[in-house]
C-alpha cells in the first residue's frame, strides 16, 4: 500500500499495482490498449504515456509507459502535460490512419475501447488522406466474426490465445505494418476459450457472430448479472437481452471465481433459450396444444391437487438451489418422495465429494499452485479449471494428470515437459490412487508425484467426479490428508449438483425409483431433468411405463419430455432469479435479464404461491446457508465446514468395487461443449466432433485396422457400424465413444463388447485420415 501523485492528485495503490492500475482504480481516465490485468504489461501501444515529475535536483522529466512502471510510494506523474497529451494524440491518430470509418455499423459501436480512447484523446478529425491498408476477413467458424481492417495490432488477441490460453492454431502472421492475426487455414478454433479474443480485442476486429445475427446496439440492451449454469465452476456472466430475446453473453469480472474470462460453452450455450425448437406450448400426450394462454403454475397446482395422492417429485442437478429447495418442501407438504438426482450412483458420488470439499481451491489457488494433480478429463468437465491449470503449467510447475479418455488438456504435454501424464482405464484408477496414497517409493509417476506435492507450498488436487468411482473420491481425499498444505477440489457433474446434494435425503433417487417400480406411485412430476438420457435410463424407462401420469416441466424438449402425458414449458436460466452453489461451496445469486410475455412455469412463482407453512420451511432451510442472500453484485459467500457437515449425510454410502471387463475397455469420449442444454444451442452443437469411435493404437496394430475405415461394435445384442480414429491418448486395449453411441450399445450394462474392422467395398482418395484424433 502507498500513495502516488498524478497531476498533484493523491492516488492510493495496492502492492503489486503498476501506475496504470492505480490510476484506473482511482477513476482517472488514461488511454491504453495493449495492457490487460490478466495478461500484464508489454508497453507496446505507447498510449498510456505519463511524464515523471523530478523529485531530485538535476533530475529531468521523462516519458514513461505507466503500465510498465511499478507504483512506489511518493512517485509523481503528470498525465495532462503537453508531452503526455501529444503522445496520446499521436498514438490514436496513428492507429486511426488505416481504420475504416464504419463506426455507425460496427458491432462494437458504443462498446469499443478504441472509440472511447479516441474521444478521450481529443482526436476528432482525420488528417491522413492516403490509401488505407486493407486485409481480407477470415472465416473463423460459427462463433467468432472477423473484420480484419479494424485491427490496430495491439497483440491482445494473440497474447491471450497463445500466451494465456496456450492455443497454437491462431496468432500473428507477417511483419512490420503487414501483421495480421489469423489462423493458417479458415475454420473454427481448436481452443475452447477462443471467444475471449472478442472480450480482449479493443476494437471490432473480432466480434460475437451470434450477437451479430441478433444485432442490437449495446445501449439498447437490458443487462443483468447472472451465473453460468453449464458446469459446476459457476462463472459470472453478463446477460444482454432485448425484446424478450437473448442477444449476447459476456464474462462478468469476479476476482473470486472466473476473474475476466469464460469458456465458449458458457458464452454460447445459453442461446438454447432462443432455439427454434424450444417448446413454448403445453403438450398433452406428445401433441402440441394451442399456444400457452393460461398460467402454467396454476395448471400444475391443479394437477398436484388432483393426482398427487400417490405421486413423487424429481428435481434436477441442472436446477438452481431455490428451485430444488421449493420442490423438496413441496414434497414434504404433500408427503411424497423427492430427489434431485436421476442416478443413484451419481447421487452418492456427488454427496461424498461435497462432504470432502470444505477446503476446496478457488480458481486463483489453482493459478498460483506450485504443484497440481488432476484425475479425469478436466477440459471437458470443468473447462475454466483447465484454463486456471494452464496458468500454473506455463510457469513450469509440475502438473500430473491421470486420464482414461481423451482430453484437450493432455495435448499440452507436446509443448510442456512439466506435464506428466498417466493414461489408464477407468477401472484401474483406484489401484493407481492406492499406490499414491500408500506412498510407494519409486522413481516413476507415483514417486515423483508424492515428492513434488510434499515439497510444494501451495499444491492443489483436482478430481472430476464423472471420471471417479466412490472409492476413487475417497482415495483422493486420503491422498490429500497425507499432505499438510494441499487443497482438494472436485468438479461436479452439473451447475446445481452441490445444491442438489444438500437438499436431497440419503438414497433419495433409489427410494423414488423403487416406489415407482413397486407400484406405490402413479404420478411423477419432473422439473428440469432428463432421466431417459442418463446412465440409468433403462431402469427409468421401465419405471415410467408403470406410471399413470408423467408431468414434465422444462425449457428444452428432452427425451423424457417427449414421453410426458403433460408437458409444461418453463422459464430458461437467463429468464429467472435464483441461487447456485459452485464446486468450491460458493453461494452466488443471479437475476433475470428478461421475462417472456408468456405464462411460463417459474420456480420462484411456484414458491410464492405455496402455503405460508411451506414458505416458512423453505426460509428455514436457506437460513442454514446464509442469513442474508448474497447480492448479485457480490463475490458470493463460502459455506463453512460446519454447515456442510450439518447438511450432508454420507453414512449410508457403500463403497462398491468397480466392475472390470476382461475384454476391451470402453471409455466415455466427451467434448468441451457437451451438456444437456448446450446440445440445443445450434452454434455449439454444430462444432460437435464427427461421430467416430476412438481406438487405442495397440488395438489397431494387433488387428492391422489402419487399412480399414469402419468398425462394427457389438454388445448385449446391440450392433452399430461407424468410422474410427486412432487416439494416442487412450490407454492400451481401449476404445472411446460419445454418450449417444454408448446409449445405443447399452454400454453401461457392459458384458463383453466385440470389435470387428470393416473394409469398405468402395473407397476414394477424399476419405479422411483415420489416424488423426487426440
Amino acid at each position: 500500500m502507498g500513495t502516488i501523485y498524478i497531476d498533484d492528485q493523491p492516488v492510493e495503490f495496492k502492492d503489486g499495482d503498476n501506475v496504470l492500475d492505480a490510476a484506473k482504480n482511482a477513476g482517472i481516465e488514461v488511454p491504453y490498449f495493449c495492457y490487460h490485468p490478466a495478461m500484464g504489461s508489454v508497453g507496446s501501444c505507447r498510449a498510456c504515456a505519463m511524464e515523471t515529475v523530478p523529485q531530485k535536483e538535476g533530475e529531468r522529466p521523462r516519458l514513461v509507459m505507466s503500465c510498465t512502471v511499478k507504483a512506489a510510494d511518493g512517485m509523481k506523474f503528470t498525465l495532462n502535460s503537453g508531452k503526455s497529451e501529444q503522445v496520446h494524440k499521436n498514438v490514436i491518430e496513428f492507429n486511426m490512419t488505416n481504420h475504416p470509418n464504419d463506426c455507425p455499423v460496427c458491432d462494437e459501436g458504443g462498446d469499443c475501447q478504441l472509440q472511447d480512447m479516441t474521444v478521450l484523446s481529443g482526436h476528432a478529425y482525420r488528417r491522413y488522406d492516403g490509401k488505407k491498408r486493407t486485409v481480407n476477413n477470415q472465416y473463423l467458424g460459427p462463433l467468432v466474426w472477423n473484420t480484419a481492417n479494424r485491427c490496430i495490432t495491439c497483440y491482445r488477441c494473440s497474447r491471450f490465445y497463445q500466451d494465456y490460453a496456450l492455443g497454437d492454431d491462431f496468432g500473428p502472421l507477417g511483419s512490420r505494418n503487414q501483421v495480421v492475426f489469423k489462423r493458417i487455414d479458415d475454420g473454427h478454433f481448436d481452443s475452447p476459450f477462443a471467444g475471449n479474443i472478442i472480450t480482449v480485442c479493443p476494437t471490432g476486429t473480432f466480434t460475437d457472430k451470434v450477437y451479430r445475427r441478433k444485432y442490437s446496439r449495446t445501449w439498447m440492451l437490458d443487462k443483468s448479472e447472472s451465473i453460468c449454469n453449464h458446469c459446476s465452476v459457476g462463472c459470472n456472466i453478463e446477460v444482454g437481452s432485448r425484446k424478450q430475446t437473448l442477444r449476447v453473453i459476456k464474462p462478468k469480472e469476479n476476482e473470486s471465481v472466473n476473474k475476466y474470462f469464460i469458456c465458449d460453452k458458457g458464452r454460447y450455450a445459453p442461446h438454447a433459450a432462443d432455439s427454434s425448437d424450444r417448446p413454448l406450448d403445453v403438450y398433452i400426450n406428445g401433441t402440441k396444444e394451442a399456444e400457452l394462454n393460461h398460467d402454467a403454475g396454476k395448471l400444475l397446482k391443479e394437477t398436484l391437487q388432483n393426482d398427487f395422492k400417490y405421486g413423487g417429485i424429481l428435481g434436477s442437478e441442472r436446477e438452481d438451489l431455490i428451485s430444488n429447495v421449493t420442490l423438496k418442501e413441496l414434497s414434504e407438504e404433500l408427503n411424497v418422495p423427492f430427489s434431485s438426482f436421476n442416478d443413484s450412483d451419481v447421487e452418492d458420488k456427488v454427496k461424498l465429494a461435497v462432504s470432502l470439499s470444505a477446503n476446496s481451491p478457488s480458481i486463483d489457488d489453482i493459478e498460483v499452485a506450485d504443484c497440481i494433480f488432476i484425475v479425469g478429463e478436466i477440459t471437458e468437465q470443468a473447462t475454466m479449471l483447465d484454463l486456471a491449470a494452464r496458468q500454473a503449467l506455463k510457469k513450469e510447475v509440475p502438473v500430473y494428470l491421470i486420464n482414461s479418455a481423451p482430453t484437450l488438456f493432455a495435448e499440452l504435454e507436446k509443448k510442456y515437459s512439466n506435464l506428466k501424464r498417466l493414461s489408464i482405464p477407468t477401472n484401474e484408477i483406484n489401484d493407481e490412487l492406492t499406490k499414491i496414497k500408500n506412498q510407494n517409493d519409486d522413481d516413476g509417476f507415483h514417486g515423483n508425484l508424492q515428492n513434488d506435492i510434499a515439497n510444494a507450498n501451495k499444491p492443489v488436487i483436482l478430481g472430476m467426479v464423472d471420471s471417479l468411482s466412490l472409492k476413487g473420491i475417497q482415495l483422493l481425499n486420503e491422498i490429500n490428508e497425507n499432505f499438510e498444505k494441499s487443497k482438494l477440489g472436485f468438479a461436479l457433474p452439473a451447475s446445481g449438483s452441490y445444491g442438489a446434494a444438500l437438499v436431497s435425503q440419503p438414497q433419495s433417487c433409489d427410494k423414488l425409483l423403487t416406489s415407482i417400480e413397486n407400484g406405490n406411485l402413479k404420478t411423477l412430476l419432473i422439473v428440469g431433468n432428463d432421466p431417459l438420457s442418463g446412465n440409468q435410463r433403462k431402469r427409468w424407462k421401465n419405471a415410467i411405463a408403470k406410471l399413470e401420469k408423467l408431468v414434465v416441466i422444462d425449457y428444452i424438449y428432452s427425451e423424457t419430455a417427449k414421453e410426458a402425458n403433460l408437458f409444461l414449458p418453463s422459464t430458461a436460466h437467463v429468464e429467472r432469479n435464483g441461487v447456485l452453489i459452485n464446486f468450491e461451496g460458493r453461494v452466488q445469486s443471479f437475476e433475470a435479464s428478461y421475462k417472456k410475455e408468456l405464462p411460463l412455469f417459474d420456480p420462484e412463482g411456484l414458491r410464492k404461491s405455496l402455503s405460508s407453512n411451506v414458505q416458512t420451511k423453505i426460509n428455514e432451510f436457506l437460513n442454514k446457508l446464509f442469513i442474508t442472500k448474497p447480492s448479485v453484485k457480490s463475490q458470493g459467500v463460502l459455506l463453512t465446514a460446519a454447515q456442510i457437515k450439518s447438511l450432508i449425510n454420507t453414512s449410508h454410502i457403500n463403497f462398491k468395487e468397480v466392475k472390470t471387463s476382461n475384454g476391451i475397455n470402453v471409455e466415455v469420449y466427451r467434448w468441451f461443449g457437451e451438456e444437456s442444454v448446450a446440445n440445443f444451442s445450434k452454434e455449439i452443437s454444430s462444432l460437435s466432433p464427427q461421430k467416430n469411435v476412438l481406438i487405442s493404437k495397440e488395438i489397431i496394430e494387433d488387428n492391422k485396422g489402419t487399412e480399414c475405415y469402419e468398425v462394427k461394435l457389438k454388445n448385449n445384442g446391440k450392433e452399430i457400424i461407424m468410422p474410427f480414429k486412432v487416439s494416442k491418448q487412450l490407454p492400451k486395449n481401449s476404445i472411446a465413444l460419445q454418450k449417444e453411441k454408448l446409449n445405443e450399445l447399452n454400454i453401461f450394462e457392459l458384458s463383453n463388447i466385440q470389435l470387428e474392422f470393416i473394409k469398405p467395398l468402395f473407397t476414394d482418395a477424399s476419405q479422411s485420415n483415420n489416424t488423426g484424433g487426440y
